[in-house]
This record gives C-alpha cells, sequence and structure tokens, in this order.
C-alpha cells in the first residue's frame, strides 16, 4: 500500500510514533551515560533517571564530557541532543496535530501579556525522516560515549568554585543526592524494623 492509499490520519499517527521511538532510544542512552557517570546500577539508576528530566540530564552529562577526550565531538553532540529535544520535541510532544498533505500540521496557541499567538509548523514525511537518522546517530554517539566515560575523572564543583552553573544541572546533582541520602534512610528504617519484628 502507498502512502497515497493509506488513511492520512494513520500515517500521521506512525510519523509521530516512529519519532517517539527513535527520540526513547537516544533517551535510554542519555540514562546509560548518568548510570555510569554516577555510578548507579539496576533500580538505583532506573529510579534517579526517572526523576530527572531531560534538560538536567543534557547539562549534566555536558559537564562531564566538558572535562575529558572522547572520539566524538562531545560539544557538537550536545548542542545537537539540545536541538532535537526543544524544538523538535516540544513540537511533536506538546502541540495538537493534524494529518496534512504528506506529513503533519502542528498547531499550538500561546498567551502572553494578553497576546495570543498562534504556531502552526509543518513536518513533511521527509523532514521525519531526517529526524529519525539524526536521532539515530545521536544515539550512536552516545553509546559510544558511554563506554568512553571515566567517572573517577569528573569533578562536580558544586560549591564556590562552580562558575555560574545550570540550574538544571544543579537540580539535576541536587536530585540524585536527595535521592541517595533518602534510599539510605529507607534502609536503614527497613532493617530497624526486621530487627524490632524477630525480637
Amino acid at each position: 500500500m502507498t502512502d497515497e492509499q493509506r488513511d492520512p490520519l494513520a500515517h500521521a499517527c506512525e510519523l509521530v510514533g516512529r519519532f517517539f521511538y527513535h527520540f526513547s532510544r537516544m533517551e535510554e542512552q542519555l540514562n546509560a551515560a548518568i548510570a555510569r557517570l554516577f555510578k548507579l546500577e539496576g533500580r538505583y539508576a532506573q529510579t534517579v533517571t526517572a526523576l530527572m528530566n531531560i534538560n538536567a540530564k543534557i547539562d549534566a552529562i555536558a559537564m562531564a564530557l566538558s572535562q575529558g577526550k572522547f572520539s566524538v565531538n562531545t560539544e557538537a553532540l550536545i548542542d545537537d541532543i539540545r536541538g532535537m529535544n526543544h524544538p523538535v520535541r516540544t513540537t511533536v510532544a506538546h502541540y495538537v496535530f493534524e494529518p496534512e498533505e504528506d506529513g503533519v500540521r502542528f498547531t499550538r496557541v500561546t498567551a502572553t501579556r494578553g497576546k495570543f499567538k498562534e504556531e502552526q509548523p509543518h513536518l513533511s514525511k521527509a523532514d521525519f525522516e531526517d529526524h529519525y537518522k539524526e536521532l539515530e546517530r545521536l544515539t550512536g554517539e552516545l553509546k559510544q560515549i558511554v563506554t568512553e566515560l571515566k567517572p573517577d575523572e569528573v569533578t562536580w564543583p558544586i560549591g564556590a568554585g562552580w562558575a555560574e552553573p545550570s540550574r538544571a544541572a544543579r537540580f539535576a546533582v541536587a536530585q540524585m543526592s536527595d535521592f541517595m541520602l533518602g534510599s539510605s534512610e529507607a534502609l536503614l528504617a527497613s532493617q530497624k524494623d526486621k530487627g524490632r519484628r524477630k525480637r
């Protein structure tokens, strides 16, 4: 069946769905990088990365990559990931969409200081295909980065030495610190409870 013979809505949904498939594969590698950076495994890694928004993940990884040497251009990689997250992902994720011509028409209305603004970006099938290829490339480069990361060589200067820290990055590190502290306290409480039950 050709694209012309298919139901337009089904085709639009497939284009959007495939985008999120590829994006999720890329974010999976961001999660793997976070887990390696902070030496997290299993449920600890899953819980910490679930608590972090994608901007916090990108900022934390960017700080680490700025301190080492890697086989890929890390500055370009981070810039490309940011660009794929916004405006591309935010448009596909948060705008209302309808099938149009050979692709998808997105619509979003915002109101700022009493003024309404309507945006209607259009992504063709070719645009989506380009995004799929770009996401595959970013996923592959992140996978390579994960193998080259050396957590013990990364410094996290959260004190006065950290010049103009990113709010998202600080939040990410704070989340992880709070989570690890909370996990330790929960474990101690659980052990005390088990001790009382045995008596």
